[in-house]
């Protein structure tokens, strides 16, 4: 497999460019026509145009969803460092804070089940702390896509060794247009700049102690693919069935008007100047349609595949029967596991980006902490409020009533302040002994 080709196919799913902007991603049929031998049949070619702008992209919403999950409550960064303090509020040299920099990076991360993360320094050099805090030249963070590594070599520790993106010099001005495609080069000492015939344009040392291309990894390893990954190819399937169905609906389900003639006969008919058609004989005109079961089979593969995708991004929001509370629990379980473990391994690569960055300042590696949000406990508020009222027509347990109503609080809020919660857990103590008090 190659995954930097299954990365870009991901990229194209989730972004709905390439194949799945121009219609590429359409599979031909073996009958279809394409143009290569007539010019003016071009079937394939005519439905890749009416495609144009109809991808339905559910792979984007479905990863933005569990990255508001992920990043409901923020995670805590901590130091008491001027420096570190710039990084925190403008990570990427663009004025996105750490906190909206790693949200857009996890949502790509999460589409791939890969990502990578680049801690970059400046060219330019300060002459004080002062200028170096003023101008915000240290060290900031770039977010490598992997489908623009072109090649790498990875250690026994699954770190690179080296690894080239390929990347484009745009020194453009209004009168004149100036670009050059080039390939970045970093290993364990260096950074290099080539030229696409591999001559060097530019070269420097990055002054960190190892490849300063840091590798986020769902499953530990960087030729992987995430568990979302799976939703590009159904989104393609769907994008098929989506096409076909037209093809048909266009094709096939109109009417035609059907009139009855002896044999060697004809039938006199013609449209009146009051617009009714007049016939002769005994027997009307009448219409035909198509068998509207080959539509209702693509309408419900349609419907298969996004309930698929429903599974497999643990999104139950578009549950479409009852279920049971065992198996809704199941579900949540299943995405309350997956959040863990996505933040786990979310922490431990913002830890490692830190710790160049501390390394390139000459600071202690505990000048910042990081710490994510591990406790996921998504639960069906629903589902909660109906265990709490069938445990009320059961019994009269205060103590039990004001715990679930602080859980039931605590899920609904996840993320507001501490004070915030500690009021409204007084508020619930409060009434539910106001009511214990009148029974």
């Amino acid at each position: 497999m190659n995954f930097i080709t299954e990365f870009q196919f991901i990229a194209d799913a989730y972004n709905g460019t390439g194949g799945f902007a121009d219609g590429s991603e359409l599979d031909q049929f073996k009958r279809e026509s394409d143009g290569s031998t007539d010019p003016t049949d071009d079937a394939y070619g005519d439905r890749k145009e009416a495609s144009k702008h109809e991808y339905e992209n559910l792979f984007s919403s479905k990863v933005s969803r569990y990255n508001g999950y992920l990043f409901k409550s923020q995670p805590g960064r901590k130091t008491e460092d001027k420096l570190l303090e710039g990084i925190l509020k403008d990570a990427n040299r663009r004025g996105e804070s750490v906190n909206v920099f790693m949200s857009n990076f996890a949502k790509n991360a999460k589409a791939r089940g890969v990502n990578l993360l680049l801690v970059d320094i400046p060219q330019e050099k300060a002459k004080d702390r002062k200028e170096q805090i003023d101008k915000r030249l240290t060290p900031y963070f770039v977010e490598m896509l992997p489908e623009t590594v072109q090649e790498y070599k990875i250690n026994n520790f699954g770190s690179f060794d080296f690894v080239t993106f390929g990347d484009t010099i745009d020194s453009s001005t209004y009168e004149n247009s100036d670009t050059q495609d080039i390939v970045r080069y970093y290993d364990k000492k260096e950074w290099r700049i080539y030229d696409l015939d591999k001559n060097i344009l530019d070269r420097g040392d990055h002054g960190f102690s190892r490849c300063p291309v840091l590798i986020f990894s769902e499953k530990g390893n960087f030729e992987s693919l995430g568990e979302f990954s799976q939703l590009a190819g159904l989104s393609k399937r769907m994008f098929n069935n989506d096409s076909e169905l037209k093809l048909l609906l266009r094709g096939q389900t109109f009417s035609i008007l059907t009139i009855w003639t002896e044999k060697g006969s004809s039938p006199t008919i013609n449209l009146g100047i009051d617009n009714a058609l007049l016939y002769s004989g005994d027997h009307p005109p009448s219409y035909i349609s198509s068998d509207v079961a080959q539509a209702k089979t693509y309408e419900d593969k349609i419907l298969a595949i996004k309930e698929s995708m429903d599974r497999v991004a643990y999104d139950v929001s578009t549950t479409q029967a009852q279920e049971s509370g065992i198996a809704l629990s199941l579900k949540f379980e299943g995405l309350n596991s997956s959040l863990n473990s996505f933040a786990q391994r979310l922490e431990n690569l913002e830890r490692d980006a830190w710790d160049l960055v501390c390394e390139s300042l000459g600071l202690p590696f505990d000048s910042v902490t990081i710490v994510y949000n591990m406790d996921f406990s998504i639960t069906d508020l629903n589902n909660e409020i109906d265990i709490l009222d069938s445990v009320n027509n059961i019994a009269d347990l205060p103590i039990y009533k004001a715990e679930k109503l602080k859980a039931i609080a605590r899920e609904d809020l996840k993320g507001y302040d501490d004070e915030i919660m500690e009021t409204i857990y007084e508020e619930i103590d409060t009434s539910i002994g106001k009511m214990s008090e009148v029974e």
